[in-house]
């Protein structure tokens, strides 16, 4: 009797396990199911979705509760948060966790008529995962109540969501668009280089979309290296580097954005969370240490000027001068920062490019006194914020000492001279100049935040030599060692989400080659690191 009460008291407890198991999976793996609305290759591309049309050649339009999404979120007490989409009998999986965008002291200030007055930082709505229980296909999102948005990787493709309203300021705010990156149109193009002189008009019609840079008065160029020969390695940690932002929005940023400030921060830190994807392969974390946002009664009242030719603009020397002042003046930026940006609603104008600049930064000016970036929330791109990510990751390239990819063409990097948003690649010579430069600045500037983690680095050996060559390639780079001191090594390569692939215990000698094949691997980019006891490097190549 005893046996029997105790097997089936096991089989009780096995049962009710099962079931506490089963109603926290059915609990932790919400399914959303989606309603398609429209499909651009199957309906008629008359007047629906005209404004999607003309940003996309194609994409699917579904109705998704976003306020339910949101609320499974905010009710799930895991730090990990899994759901699906499921969509015409396809289930798209999500895993993911909180970004943390701030520092402990980040800080929301709105400039008034009566002076810069504190406001609640918004509640926290970035997030960072993978889909479909593949950890390489990593995810950036945006979620909040009727709002969700996201980018995703599935086997190296990018895939967007964005909602109806990225694209048009009409329309049912349940309605959601999801398309691949490289279904994007370009919305303009133009031409840019230094000594551009006049204003050339794109044949579409539309404004032309250049960036401009200066060179710091603290750091030289570092040019880039032919990509078709052997390269140096360049220094830097094993450690993720930290680099805070601060961040000033103009009247007419804000007035864009619904003359709302939690509108205003939150445009800002969608942007900003996208563009943290493009350099967690580079191992350089980001936080925003200070959103300031300028809600004074009349417009642009802290920087606007005005040029007969152009109307009510920003020129741009003028106007980076004075947000350097304004930045450098005690209580207008409370906490500290390494790079600060103004994002302006108008027309920024440049006396050799005229009116198709769409953001100026300094190279190398990252923690000096030319850390500060002007960047145009360029309205050709609408609300698509998988386009304005690439301004700003492409003017951070430069803060950080990266020069442009190709000045004599546009190439299809972030640091091309000319953008249209589609660019979505960094190319060896811009991300090793950036894997360079930011450990050089540690630990007076970099390690110095509340959000820096570091280790320490040495300086390669001057009498040694690392060379790893061809790159980019289809997979197999030789790397190269000629020195004086034979020493014990271990070189590492991982993919762009961390995962290590390649590891190898070697033995450096004088003119020592090594072949490394990661032909196997998909196409994209991975970093080299180089450890040693006396130096540690990494390198970023690219397979074609």
């Amino acid at each position: 009797m005893k046996t029997i009460t105790f097997v089936t008291l096991k089989k009780i407890a096995a049962i009710v396990l099962i079931f506490i198991c089963i109603k926290g999976n059915a609990q932790e793996n919400k399914i959303f199911n989606c309603q398609k609305i429209y499909r651009s290759d199957q309906n008629d591309r008359g007047n629906m979705y005209s404004m999607v049309n003309n940003h996309l050649t194609q994409f699917t339009v579904y109705k998704i509760v976003a306020a339910d999404i949101y609320n499974f979120i905010q009710q799930s007490d895991k730090q990990s948060k899994q759901f699906s989409i499921n969509k015409d009998g396809e289930t798209l999986s999500f895993n993911l966790t909180s970004s943390d965008l701030f520092t402990p002291d980040f800080v929301v200030r709105v400039v008034t008529d009566n002076g810069i007055i504190e406001q609640t930082p918004p509640a926290p709505s970035a997030y960072k995962g993978y889909v479909n229980d593949n950890p390489k296909n990593i995810t950036r999102t945006s979620i909040r109540k009727d709002y969700f948005q996201a980018i995703y990787l599935i086997d190296n493709v990018e895939y967007c969501i964005q909602p109806l309203s990225a694209f048009t300021n009409s329309g049912d705010k349940d309605e959601f668009v999801f398309f691949k990156s490289t279904d994007k149109k370009n919305m303009g193009t133009g031409i840019c280089d230094h000594e551009i002189e006049k204003k050339i008009e794109p044949s579409n019609g539309s404004k032309e979309i250049i960036q401009e840079e200066k060179n710091s008065d603290l750091l030289p160029i570092k040019n880039k290296s032919d990509e078709n020969n052997k390269d140096e390695f360049s220094t830097a940690s094993l450690a993720w580097y930290c680099s805070e932002l601060a961040f000033l929005a103009d009247k007419d940023f804000y007035v864009k954005a619904g003359s709302s400030v939690p509108a205003t921060t939150q445009r800002l830190t969608d942007i900003f969370n996208y563009v943290l994807g493009f350099y967690d392969v580079l191992q350089v974390s980001h936080k925003i240490s200070e959103i300031v946002v300028d809600a004074t009664g009349s417009t642009n009242v802290t920087f606007k000027s005005s040029d007969p030719n152009y109307g009510n603009v920003y020129m741009i020397d003028p106007i980076q001068s004075a947000f350097k002042n304004w930045g450098n003046t005690v209580g207008n930026f409370k906490n500290k920062f390494d790079i600060a940006v103004l994002y302006t609603g108008v027309d920024i104008v440049s006396p050799t490019v005229g009116a198709g600049l769409i953001g100026r930064s300094t190279i190398g000016g990252a923690c000096g006194t030319n850390k500060y970036n002007i960047i145009e929330y360029y309205s050709p791109w609408a609300n698509d914020y998988t386009k304005h990510r690439v301004d700003m990751t492409h003017e951070m390239g430069h803060n950080y000492n990266a020069a442009h990819s190709c000045p004599a063409a546009n190439c299809g990097y972030i640091l091309q001279p000319t953008l249209s948003g589609t660019e979505t690649i960094w190319d060896s010579g811009t991300s090793n100049s950036i894997t360079s430069f930011v450990p050089s600045k540690s630990p007076s500037c970099f390690a110095a935040g509340k959000c820096a983690i570091t280790t320490d680095t040495k300086e390669i050996p001057k009498d040694q030599n690392l060379l790893i060559y061809p790159n980019p390639s289809n997979g197999t780079f030789t790397l190269s060692y000629s020195g004086v001191e034979k020493r014990s090594a271990k070189i590492i390569v991982y993919n762009m989400i961390g995962e290590q692939i390649y590891s190898k215990d070697i033995s450096l000698n004088i003119n020592k080659t090594l072949d490394i094949n990661l032909s196997n691997e998909a196409k994209g980019s991975y970093l080299v690191r180089i450890v040693s006891n006396d130096f540690q490097l990494s390198r970023l190549v690219l397979v074609q």
